[in-house]
């Protein structure tokens, strides 16, 4: 294992071997790379590399559990592998933080939306991260490495056929070239989902801003002024300083709109859901809930935006898979439904099954 290590007062600095797919700013998250079946180039299972325990990437689904740091420089595109510095858990750094965030706020890096990003709550530990200021929120269009606006209440509407994001002046200092990253977000009858992902502001006034692409994906798509969103506009690397967390991994967070997902959810971490609705669904969103692989103990899910009243009361339903779940008393759980803002649950392994704890309704 490659045993280069810099340490000075709150701060450990480690180097990783990374092949860097887009440009990464200094403060994105990394995860290791350390299930390797058949490298690259061909290394075979049974080759003894250094590779395995050197290569990092950013996060994804797939390597969530695995959370080693954060950059501490900015990183350039390059099919080439190269050598980059991180820090690790425990270290005083900053991190790329696209959202207002206050001084003692907890934040976790992302697997999608802005892979590697330090957005929204996951739960303690390595790749969560406590914010010791303030993000700097822009007051003028001209200022850089800001944040412009944060919205993650579901208030703010989304209009497809113009691509324009609407909400009373919450885009006073915006300015076309600056970027929002989209969360979540459903049409009003729930059958269009946006896609989470960073586009480009077009276009900005004080009220509503234009952006390069539309949203949405699965279902029928947002008619004019029929769907909300979830999203943070920023500009430039916005920074927070922050101490990163040590300890078990947090299985860091990933953002979701029902529609947009069908019923993949990551196995671990926190899976935030944006589903407002101010009509009733067609169907409930059904999340199907399997055992975990080894390295996961813990599954977290938080609703945001409440699902409208109907007959019968659509939700997102957690179904488990051969009788895998089991409520508090002990229980076997049939199926957990959310549909009001804030209910949330979390799924703790016990070696057989997952027990349940959770705000919605479990039958």
């Amino acid at each position: 294992m490659d045993i280069y290590l810099k340490n000075k007062m709150n701060v450990s600095v480690r180097r990783g071997l990374l092949i860097a797919e887009t440009d990464i700013p200094r403060g994105a998250g990394f995860c290791a790379v350390n299930q390797f079946v058949n490298i690259p180039g061909g290394v075979l299972a049974t080759t003894i590399t250094a590779e395995r325990d050197n290569r990092i990437a950013v996060p994804n689904s797939q390597n969530l559990q695995a959370f080693m740091g954060v950059s501490a420089k900015n990183v350039k595109k390059s099919p080439a592998p190269q050598w980059v510095e991180y820090y690790e858990p425990g270290s005083s750094c900053d991190v790329f933080c696209p959202i207002a965030v206050n001084l003692g706020k907890t934040v976790t890096a992302m697997t999608n939306a802005f892979s590697g990003a330090f957005a929204l709550e996951g739960q303690p530990g390595k790749g969560s991260a406590i914010a010791l200021n303030n993000v700097e929120v822009a007051n003028s269009k001209t200022q850089e490495n800001v944040v412009v606006h944060t919205s993650l209440d579901l208030s703010a509407t989304f209009t497809q056929s113009t691509k324009t994001i609407t909400k009373t002046g919450a885009f006073t200092n915006a300015a076309p070239g600056d970027k929002v990253l989209i969360f979540g977000g459903l049409a009003n009858n729930g059958d269009g989902g946006a896609q989470a992902g960073t586009y480009s502001v077009v276009t900005a006034t004080a009220n509503a801003i234009t952006i390069s692409s539309e949203i949405t994906t699965g279902g029928a798509p947002f008619t004019s002024a029929a769907g909300v969103v979830a999203f943070t506009c920023y500009r430039g690397t916005p920074k927070l300083l922050v101490k990163l967390l040590d300890g078990p991994q947090s299985g860091l967070v990933e953002a979701i709109s029902p529609m947009a997902m069908g019923t993949e959810v990551s196995r671990g971490g926190t899976t935030h859901f944006f589903s407002k609705t101010t009509t009733s669904p067609s169907a409930d969103f059904v999340i199907n809930v399997y055992n975990p692989p080894a390295d996961i103990s813990k599954k977290c899910f938080v609703l945001t935006g409440a699902i409208a009243t109907g007959t019968p009361q659509r939700a997102i339903s957690l179904m488990p898979q051969s009788q895998n779940i089991v409520r508090p008393t002990h229980v076997l759980l049939n199926t957990f439904g959310m549909k009001d803002d804030k209910d949330c649950c979390l799924l703790t392994w016990g070696g057989t099954k997952w027990l349940l704890q959770g705000i919605g309704t479990a039958s």
